[in-house]
């Protein structure tokens, strides 16, 4: 591995950065707007609420936040930027209903979109979802929580 993680050789995918976390060797794939939208919807239709958009500017301020904090701290690890997702957008409430829902499963698919994810029980998603949005968690201890389950997917059989 070489000594800055961010410029591992491709078979370093799952190197690791200044302290030992998780890290993606090049620029992380980030969820785009429509993606995280559609979460959203997908999450009204399967447990209910009210379909809006409350808050554009609230909505792009939780997703750039991470690129932000890639480009000033380009060590930062893959966990602690799904944190970033989901606790700006469960702080945030860029939408009417269903912020933790879509929060979580933003920086699921935010994980699944560099290689990784996580495997939580649903209990325990909502349980810290509920302390995320009550602000009883905080973004760093939302990082090692994700930290702590995450797990490289399978390679790709089609490749």
């Amino acid at each position: 591995m070489a000594d800055n993680p961010d410029q591992n050789t491709p078979e370093d995918t799952h190197a690791t950065g200044p302290q030992g976390r998780p890290q993606h060797p090049d620029q992380p794939t980030w969820v785009p707007r429509l993606a995280i939208e559609a979460a959203h919807h997908d999450q009204l239709v399967e447990h209910g609420g009210l379909q809006c958009i409350r808050d554009k500017n609230a909505r792009e301020a939780a997703s750039a936040r991470l690129q932000q904090r890639r480009h000033y701290e380009p060590y930062t690890d893959l966990a602690a930027l799904a944190a970033a997702y989901a606790f700006g957008i469960a702080t945030a409430h860029p939408f009417a209903d269903g912020n933790k829902r879509t929060a979580y499963v933003t920086a699921e698919m935010f994980l699944a979109l560099n290689g990784y994810t996580v495997s939580w029980s649903d209990a325990e998603v909502v349980e810290t979802m509920l302390a995320v949005a009550a602000r009883e968690m905080m973004e760093d201890e939302l990082a090692s929580w994700f930290r702590a389950g995450l797990a490289a997917l399978p390679p790709d059989k089609g490749e």
